[in-house]
Formats: structure tokens, C-alpha cells, sequence
């Protein structure tokens, strides 16, 4: 029993660090939106302008 209770333990870290990887990664993408979206607005109010 205690062999399969190691692999619950080895899933549980591999889904934990799936789970890290995802999240750095959204974090990321959001970074990535909120300055294209900053830039866009500059560049719409130079053309403005």
C-alpha cells in the first residue's frame, strides 16, 4: 500500500508544480495584454493628436 500512497505524493507535486508553471504563465499573459493594450492607447491618442 504504501508504494501507491508514493505515487499519490509524486502525482500531488507534479500537479503542484503544473499548477506554478500555469499560474507564472498567466501572469505573464496578463502582463503581456496590459501593456499592448497601454500601447495601443498611446498610439490612438498620438494619432489623435
Amino acid at each position: 500500500m504504501v508504494p501507491s500512497s508514493k505515487s499519490y505524493q509524486d502525482q500531488i507535486r507534479e500537479i503542484q508544480s503544473l499548477i506554478t508553471t500555469a499560474e507564472e504563465t498567466l501572469a505573464q499573459a496578463k502582463w503581456a495584454l496590459e501593456t499592448l493594450v497601454f500601447r495601443l492607447a498611446q498610439d490612438e491618442k498620438e494619432a489623435g493628436s
